[in-house]
C-alpha cells in the first residue's frame, strides 16, 4: 500500500463525502417521486403518535 500524502487524503475524503450527499440526494428526490407518483399524502394526523410521551428512565444524581 503506498502512502499518501495529507492533500490526497483530503481530496478523497471530500470527493466520498460528497458522492454520498449526492447520493442520499438521489435518494430523497426518487422517494419523492414515488410519493407523488402513488398520490400518497402525509398529514399531521400521521404524526400524531410518534413521540414516546413516557417519563423514561429514573436518573440518580448522586
Amino acid at each position: 500500500m503506498t502512502e499518501q500524502k495529507p492533500e490526497q487524503q483530503n481530496s478523497q475524503s471530500k470527493s466520498t463525502a460528497q458522492e454520498i450527499g449526492e447520493t442520499f440526494w438521489q435518494g430523497v428526490l426518487k422517494f419523492r417521486e414515488r410519493i407523488e407518483r402513488e398520490g400518497i399524502e402525509f398529514t399531521d394526523e400521521d404524526f400524531a403518535d410518534l413521540r414516546d410521551r413516557s417519563p423514561g428512565r429514573e436518573v440518580n444524581l448522586e
